[in-house]
């Protein structure tokens, strides 16, 4: 089977990049990063229909573009890869900024918010002195 684009009724964009017994598998168009994910061929296609005026190159190379600013999995960029020539570097930015982008999400869930010092009472004004 070849990739193919597809998109939900909200018109956002995936790349099926393979389906198999059940099982689809695809790269949705998403801001946190680009991931190669799984559903089932039934709600898959309840849920995306294909696009056939959307050459999946075209969509390839616009993913591939955006992860080197949003970052994706060595999973999702080795199967941009397949369908677009990708650079050696281009997957390395990619997948750095993945994982750049992972850490700072786990650290910042693994750090609670630090509460702000509190503040001393203020002093009461000294009453001005009787004459």
């Amino acid at each position: 089977m070849t990739a193919k684009v597809c998109a939900d009724f909200h018109k956002h964009t995936c790349i099926e990049i393979s389906r198999q017994a059940n099982v689809v598998k695809y790269i949705p168009l998403n801001i946190a990063g680009f991931e190669v994910l799984q559903m089932n061929s039934d709600e898959f296609d309840n849920v995306y229909s294909q696009l056939d005026d959307y050459p999946v190159e075209k969509a390839a190379q616009l993913y591939a573009e955006y992860a080197t600013q949003l970052g994706g999995t060595k999973e999702a960029m080795q199967s941009l890869a397949l369908i677009v020539p990708l650079s050696t570097k281009e997957i390395e930015m990619a997948t750095a900024k993945k994982a750049a982008t992972a850490a700072t999400k786990t650290e910042s869930k693994a750090k609670p918010a630090a509460k702000p010092a509190a503040k001393p009472a203020a002093k009461p004004a000294a009453k001005p002195a009787a004459k």
